[in-house]
């Protein structure tokens, strides 16, 4: 009788040794994941653009060349925004007129643009919560739980932004509310019109890493239910 406790204990001591590593495994790759997610935030590409222009098509046909549809495709990105576009907020902020100006020409996209960056900002706040909680705490149920919560912030964040662009796309808003001058908000809107403004690889990353972390969090969940189950039989 004494043996065959002896070996039950030894049993369950291995099997708490394994299932141990499994979940420190398996705490490592939600770490590295969820801390990938403010990483492809900041240097890939959110937004992806195509502006087309009639006179630009025209003046490459009149050039001779027919490839030439006079579309012009881009990205914008976290990184560009701080180095480039940034700077030139600051510059118009310390023109009151001018950035006053331009919130007023924006006022159709300003609320959901306001809604799709606390919505972004969030997705980042809960990942690195995720990314404590994977090092802090074995509690698969917390890391389910807030993953599930990026998940949600993450489709929010897509569904905001469609109230962005869609004006921008129907020309609603167009190129010349983004500027001041007379001239250029009369000639712009014929002279090149934004096609397309969607949400790009960043997002996608952002999307897929949540819902990884979803799958592995909730195959631990159900491996730990299921070594509770055997335990207490």
């Amino acid at each position: 009788m004494g043996q065959i406790k002896e070996k039950c204990i030894m049993s369950a001591k291995k099997a708490k040794v394994k299932a141990t590593g499994y979940d420190i495994g398996c705490r490592v790759v939600m770490a590295l994941a969820a801390i990938s997610v403010p990483i492809a935030a900041y240097f890939a590409d959110l937004i992806y653009y195509v502006i087309e222009s009639p006179v630009f098509k025209l003046l490459a046909q009149y050039s001779g060349n027919e490839n030439d549809d006079g579309s012009t495709y881009g990205y914008l990105g976290i990184n560009m925004f701080v180095k480039k576009i940034l700077p030139l907020i600051q510059e118009s902020s310390e023109n009151k007129t001018s950035l006053t100006n331009l919130l007023t020409n924006l006022s159709d996209i300003k609320a959901p643009l306001i809604v799709t960056t606390v919505f972004f900002a969030l997705t980042i706040v809960i990942a690195l919560a995720v990314f404590v909680s994977v090092i802090a705490s074995n509690n698969t149920k917390i890391h389910f739980g807030i993953s599930v919560a990026g998940l949600v912030s993450t489709i929010a964040m897509f569904i905001s932004f469609r109230y962005v662009s869609a004006p921008i796309v129907s020309g609603t808003v167009n190129l010349g509310d983004f500027f001041e001058s007379a001239l250029m908000k009369t000639l712009l809107p014929f002279v090149a019109s934004v096609s397309t403004f969607n949400l790009s690889t960043a997002w996608v990353i952002m999307l897929v890493i949540f819902i990884g972390l979803i799958v592995l969090s909730g195959a631990n969940l159900i491996i730990n239910a299921g070594e509770k189950t055997k335990a207490n039989k």
